[in-house]
């Protein structure tokens, strides 16, 4: 059985995730009014119901999460309400949640976009100018630029985000804060 401060932080993520695809969905953001509170309430949480041991856990979160923000920010795969909501996985559920739900989004976000581009019938195209901008990139050591163009289009991340948190908590990897 779960600490009660645990179960919050489980309500609170699948509240939080909930809301965030449906904004993302309807509004096209991801809202900081959602995910800082969220970040507060994972430390804050750690903290009162693990003590020092429970904060440092929801830091280690916030870190491995920051990390690998960094890397698709930088990639421009995502964008600021995205990376605020990876954050806030990582400080309600620690480090190894949050491990494993960067892993399983990034495999959902993909299968997200090849279905997107599969369906848009630019499968080809998309595959070409990869290629082309690779070694363009290679030979001029410029950076690739996966989201130009005329067909570029928008993937809400947060469906890929969602994917990620549900195959984790389904997976059993329930290291939550503390």
């Amino acid at each position: 059985m779960m600490p009660y401060y645990q179960n919050i932080a489980m309500a609170l993520l699948v509240g939080m995730v909930l809301a965030a695809v449906y904004t993302d969905l309807t509004r096209g953001k991801i809202y900081n009014k959602l995910t800082i509170p969220c970040i507060a309430a994972g430390l804050t949480l750690g903290g009162i119901g693990a003590g020092a041991d429970g904060l440092l856990t929801s830091l280690n979160g916030l870190v491995v999460a920051s990390l690998s923000v960094v890397l698709f920010l930088t990639s421009q795969m995502i964008g600021g309400g995205d990376a605020k909501l990876l954050l806030a996985v990582g400080a309600l559920m620690g480090p190894g949640f949050a491990l494993y739900t960067l892993l399983y989004t990034a495999l959902a976000g993909g299968a997200i976009a090849i279905m997107a581009v599969a369906r848009r019938k630019i499968l080809g195209a998309t595959v070409r100018g990869f290629g082309n901008g690779l070694l363009y990139a290679v030979v001029y050591r410029t950076p690739v630029v996966l989201n130009s163009g005329p067909r570029a289009g928008h993937i809400p991340y947060s469906l890929a985000i969602a994917a990620g948190v549900a195959i984790a908590m389904a997976t059993s990897h329930m290291q939550a804060i503390g």
